[in-house]
Formats: C-alpha cells, sequence, structure tokens
C-alpha cells in the first residue's frame, strides 16, 4: 500500500498535468462531438463521445499513464526509450500480420459491428491487460 501511496504522490507534483490535461482533453472532444452532431444530417447520431470517456480517461490516464511515470522513474530515458520502442514494434508487428493476412477489411467490419457491450468488453479487457503489466513493474520500482 505504501507503494501505491507514493506513486500517487509522485504523480501529483505537477497537478495540471494529471488532473487538469486529462478533462481539457475530454472537453475538447466534447466540443468535437457537439459540433459532429450538429452538423450530420438524420434524426439519431452516435459520437463515440462515451467511448473517449473509456478510452482515453480510464485506460491511457490512470493504467497507462502510470505505467509510463514508473518506467520513466526507474529506469531514466534508456527505459523509457525501450518501453516506446517494445510498444512501436509489437504495434508494426500486427499491423505487418494483418496487412499479409489482407484482413484489414475483416479488422474494420469487426471494429465497425462491435456492439456497446461488445466495445465495452474489448475495452475491459485492454485496461486488465494494461493494468497487469502496470502492477508487475510497480511491484519492481522503488520510488
Amino acid at each position: 500500500m505504501r507503494t501505491w501511496v507514493n506513486v500517487a504522490r509522485y504523480h501529483l507534483v505537477q497537478p495540471m498535468i494529471y488532473l487538469g490535461l486529462p478533462w481539457a482533453i475530454m472537453a475538447f472532444s466534447f466540443a468535437v462531438n457537439l459540433i459532429i452532431f450538429h452538423l450530420a444530417p438524420g434524426g439519431r447520431h452516435y459520437t463515440g463521445a462515451v467511448a473517449v470517456i473509456y478510452l482515453f480517461f480510464f485506460i491511457m490516464v490512470f493504467i497507462y499513464g502510470m505505467w509510463f511515470g514508473l518506467v520513466r522513474r526507474r529506469w531514466s530515458l534508456p527505459g523509457t526509450v525501450t518501453f516506446i520502442a517494445a510498444q512501436v514494434t509489437a504495434l508494426l508487428a500486427v499491423a505487418l500480420l494483418i496487412t499479409w493476412a489482407h484482413a484489414w477489411p475483416g479488422t474494420g467490419r469487426f471494429f465497425s459491428t462491435l456492439s456497446a457491450v461488445g466495445l465495452t468488453g474489448l475495452l475491459a479487457v485492454l485496461a486488465a491487460t494494461l493494468l497487469a503489466g502496470g502492477y508487475a513493474t510497480v511491484r519492481r520500482v522503488t520510488v
């Protein structure tokens, strides 16, 4: 428990970055969604505003942000560069695999036909994966 308190204290040294910036990004996203809503013709509109809240605020800020900050704190610049390079390599490997399998249409169809429950489940799996990686990192870091 002490490690979690130290990590929270470390992240709140500059509260504007960790508390103000996420709210500013969500407010900008809300404004963009309102503009899309008013400009789009038709009766019912789906702009994805709730997905932005799930994806950005909960996953990226809390879980991924803490994980990234801890890697930077413990292993400094070489660790951060390695961390970013590993993520870019993994994303490129997935993109190459999808390209070689000629599966981009199927991948797009999968994401565009997801229901709200399916999207929420997919985001929950992503959050759990990032949380497990973050927890494994937190256990090895001295703050």
